[in-house]
């Protein structure tokens, strides 16, 4: 249930940036660009260690 919510929140937080990466691009703000993908990736780091650590407590 856990890694189903991760789950979830991971592919609306992916699909957030992808809609920000274009609305940032169109409007030329590269540093808040660089930011949000920055976030995104620490993000998606630590989403993968607790998957990891889910699977270790089975």
């Amino acid at each position: 249930m856990a890694i189903g919510f991760a789950v979830y929140a991971l592919a609306l937080g992916t699909t957030l940036v992808v809609i920000g990466a274009v609305v940032f691009i169109g409007a030329g703000q590269w540093l808040l660009l660089g930011l949000m993908v920055l976030v995104e990736a620490v993000f998606v780091l630590a989403f993968s260690r607790l998957v990891a650590q889910a699977r270790q407590r089975r």
